[in-house]
């Protein structure tokens, strides 16, 4: 199995991530679906900010032409392993986690 039908599987078995467009080559669009009350839209921008700015992991967004939003991420990197894809992917649920209080908001 390659990266991205690892990813793709990995996408399409967790309830809080979403496959909204099927994979094309390395190319891999996706969003959290959040379990509490915020804009989903807004959650995914901001959850892709900080993975960024904070340098946890380097993926970018999309917006679809029905305007949803997306993350979008490409697998281009040789040396990527299915550990790392792994790991990421724990980054963004951790990222996620993070920017809602212990009331279930959003910080």
């Amino acid at each position: 199995m390659d990266l991205a039908q690892y990813a793709e599987n990995f996408i399409e078995r967790h309830p809080r991530l979403e496959m909204l467009i099927p994979r094309q080559s390395i190319n891999i669009c996706f969003r959290m679906v959040p379990d509490y009350d915020i804009d989903i839209y807004r959650l995914n921008l901001d959850l892709r900010d900080k993975l960024y700015k904070t340098g946890r992991a380097m993926v970018n967004y999309a917006k679809l032409e029905d305007k949803r939003v997306v993350l979008r991420m490409m697998l281009v990197d040789a040396d990527l392993t299915f550990a790392d894809l792994d790991c990421f992917f724990e980054k963004i649920f951790e990222t996620a986690d993070s920017m809602k209080n212990k009331t279930g908001r959003p910080n």
